[in-house]
């Protein structure tokens, strides 16, 4: 047994690694196909240290008590000598310290956080570091909970609870037009100070606690059951409205005085005197289809202020002291009069965007742009974007761009929800504007996502078409076409002309790495790579993609320091993953195992993670270990064909897996259908002689693996595959290779 953290090796029976004072657990293997990942768990990591009051951290805090604990760590009430005032100090426990990806990430949690200055929300003032931990600091508030109070005074008034609620509601939408969804609002999370004033708390908190509930104490969603959102249990990707959701729940506690019981209705047992409105109010809160819920926080404050009879009155002049009828009578008049004497209306005008709009329009296109390389900045994009749409519900090319993002986060990571959401902002934005050429383009981009590249080649010609000095829809095209049966000639055109319109943009040349790569064109596709690393030295895909390039090309060396200056900028799984390939290649197997292990444990919901990672315990012999890791990958490699059912690589990574976890049927079953869907794809094919290898049919895997290389299967990928170990020195196989570029 390892531990989880450090890797090192522990005594059977063990309790706690006493490097990292981590609790660790032994999990069985299992023996039979899983139909979730949950049968896979992480082992729980538990931070065991406590820190006695009168201990000073970083020089600067002096830890008066301890107060509570989260779900990364242990909370303090601490004084800042510094400021002569007292903080909550929450010590994060090393487990998540450690992982530099979630780290970063956190990191600008925490900076969004602290740029939320709303009277109704906790301020963060500070992160740091503290031995192996890290600590993070956040306004003292004297008071008690909600939780406090609810259980001190049973159900609130009507007038109160709809005040608490219309204020938590308020830091709602100051947050989410931060692109910052709290994820686990409870009545635990909400102070009520001794003011009788209203702080919500753990904004930018709960979204990291979720990523390392996930990743580092098991797979599933996080938070507090009771006041989960039905998608949230469901572990798909959440918006805004699952935290009205869970303030639905709040504001139902508050009015009935005890949380819904299994089968109570939501409007059932509340207080006498709840006002007119309130059980529509809480229908809509706590409707189980998001769709069907508030659109915004906004909209909530609004509606209960409605139920508070507090809504202002907007109508003015004419309107407001004859009423409609009258008026629609005058223009009526007006209206026919001119049609009567020859006059035509006019073409409306375009709408233009409120400034609150725009200028979270813009900021959204800027991430997709110049960030959409990594999860992270497709996740700013989103969030930006959809701000803009909810500022201006008929901003179309917000929709469209909303939905390219949308669609691009779904390519990454093919959650439903995102699908289903990404076609509703497309859907929208093509029924306000059906020309838009940005339509057409979010259009194409869910064609691609979805494996319908000949489809998507259409929709970016109309583009094209459209908006011919578009540098974007033209890089879109030349993606397509790469996928297509005869594409090759048309859509490096494209991409060159992408390229011809904006040399600057490195994308552009990632893409055309992508094309050139694609086509077995490997010094093309590497000096493509390193154009890109010229224009955006910090900028992981081109580092990432030449590394690739350079291991085909036989030049481990140089490869293994792209990769290096690649995790010098930011330590992320694939940075594990990448260099783990390259010592693997370099027959490095124990360094390789270290680096596919650790990406595997920080994103632990990817397959191709868990597939390295199992290779690389083969070459150390470690059979069970491997075998752990094929499950896993196979479980996830399911998943997402159940995604994109159209995706080739989908299928001919779940054969493969079928295969080495002994399921031969399962493993010939989806190596066809990749063949169905992608007959000529030189990895599908090569899959398929994987296969057939791994069910010892020797022959068979021969024949396919000639026609992976025909189609340009490289061959230093064949020489490293596991599954051939033992064919090497057949004369037919080392023709084969031979002949492989």
């Amino acid at each position: 047994m390892r531990c989880p953290s450090c890797s090192r090796t522990l005594p059977t029976g063990t309790t706690a690694c006493p490097k990292c004072d981590l609790g660790v657990e032994t999990t069985s293997l299992p023996t039979e196909d899983l139909s979730h990942a949950d049968a896979c768990p992480a082992p729980p990591l538990t931070l065991r240290r406590e820190l006695a009051p009168g201990s000073r951290i970083a020089d600067r805090f002096l830890v008066v008590e301890k107060i509570g604990e989260g779900g990364m760590g242990l909370i303090y009430k601490a004084i800042d000598t510094r400021l002569d005032q007292p903080v909550a100090l929450k010590m994060i426990r090393p487990a998540v310290a450690r992982h530099a990806g979630y780290l970063a990430r956190f990191k600008d949690e925490v900076r969004i956080a602290r740029r939320i200055t709303h009277p109704n929300v906790c301020r963060v003032h500070d992160l740091g570091d503290f031995g192996d931990s890290l600590y993070l600091s956040m306004e003292w508030i004297q008071g008690e909970t909600l939780r406090q109070l609810l259980n001190r005074a049973g159900a609130l008034e009507p007038e109160r609870a709809f005040e608490i609620a219309a204020k938590i509601a308020a830091a709602l939408s100051e947050a989410h037009g931060h692109g910052i969804i709290h994820r686990d609002l409870k009545p635990e999370n909400v102070m009520i100070d001794e003011q009788g004033d209203v702080r919500v708390m753990d904004f930018g908190i709960a979204i990291l606690a979720e990523s390392q509930a996930g990743r580092l104490t098991g797979p599933g969603p996080s938070g507090t059951p009771d006041y989960m959102a039905p998608e949230q249990r469901r572990g798909e990707e959440l918006d805004g409205r699952a935290d009205l959701f869970s303030l639905g729940l709040i504001l139902r506690e508050m009015l009935a005085g005890h949380r819904i019981k299994v089968g109570e209705e939501p409007t059932a047992g509340l207080r006498p005197g709840t006002g007119k409105g309130t059980t529509a109010l809480l229908e809509s809160l706590l409707a189980a289809s998001r769709e069907k819920r508030f659109a915004s926080a906004g909209a909530v404050v609004e509606a209960l202020d409605a139920v508070r009879g507090r809504r202002k009155q907007t109508t003015h002049g004419p309107w407001r002291r004859y009423g409609w009828p009258a008026v629609a009578g005058v223009l009526m008049v007006g209206s026919v009069f001119l049609y009567a004497n020859g006059w035509r209306p006019f073409p409306p005008p375009a709408p233009v965007p409120g400034p609150m709009a725009q200028s979270f329009y813009n900021k959204g296109l800027d991430f997709l742009r110049n960030h959409a390389e990594t999860s992270q900045g497709l996740d700013s994009a989103i969030a930006m974007l959809r701000r803009a749409v909810e500022e201006d519900p008929g901003m179309a090319k917000g929709w469209a761009v909303l939905g390219e993002a949308l669609w691009g986060r779904f390519m990454i990571d093919p959650e439903a929800s995102t699908r289903e959401e990404a076609a509703a902002a497309v859907a929208r934005a093509l029924e306000l504007a059906p020309d838009l050429p940005e339509a057409h383009d979010a259009e194409g981009r869910g064609l691609m996502a979805t494996g319908n590249y000949a489809e998507a080649r259409l929709e970016f010609k109309k583009a094209t078409e459209a908006r011919p000095e578009s540098d974007i829809a033209w890089a879109y095209l030349g993606t397509a076409c790469r996928e297509v049966p005869g594409g090759h000639d048309e859509g490096l055109a494209a991409l060159q002309k992408a390229i011809a319109l904006n040399g600057s943009y490195d994308l552009h040349w990632v893409q055309l790495g992508y094309f050139h790569e694609r086509f077995s064109e490997w010094e093309l596709a590497a000096e493509a790579y390193r154009k890109a690393t010229e224009l955006k030295p910090d900028s992981l895909a081109p580092w990432n993609n030449l590394g690739g390039i350079l291991l085909r090309l036989r030049r481990n060396d140089e490869a293994i320091q792209a990769f290096q200056h690649s995790f010098e900028l930011q330590e992320t799984p694939e940075a594990h993953t990448n260099l783990g390939t390259a010592y693997f290649f370099a027959g490095r197997f124990s360094e390789a195992a270290e680096h596919y292990r650790l990406a595997a444990e920080v994103a632990p919901d990817n397959d191709v993670y868990w597939q390295n990672l199992g290779d690389g315990e083969v070459m150390l012999g470690r059979e069970d270990d491997a075998r752990h890791a094929y499950m896993r990958a196979r479980v996830l490699a399911r998943d997402r064909v159940a995604a994109v059912p159209l995706d080739p690589a989908a299928h001919r990574r779940v054969g493969v897996l079928c295969a080495k976890t002994g399921d031969s049927a399962g493993a010939l079953k989806e190596g066809a259908r990749a063949l169905e869907l992608a007959p000529d794809d030189p990895s599908v094919l090569f899959a398929n002689a994987v296969i057939r290898r791994l069910i010892d049919q020797p022959e068979e895997a021969l024949d396919f693996l000639e026609r992976a290389v025909k189609a340009g299967y490289p061959r230093i990928e064949i020489e490293n595959d596991v599954a051939f170990r033992d064919l090497r020195t057949l004369p037919r196989y080392r023709q084969i290779v031979d002949r492989a570029k």
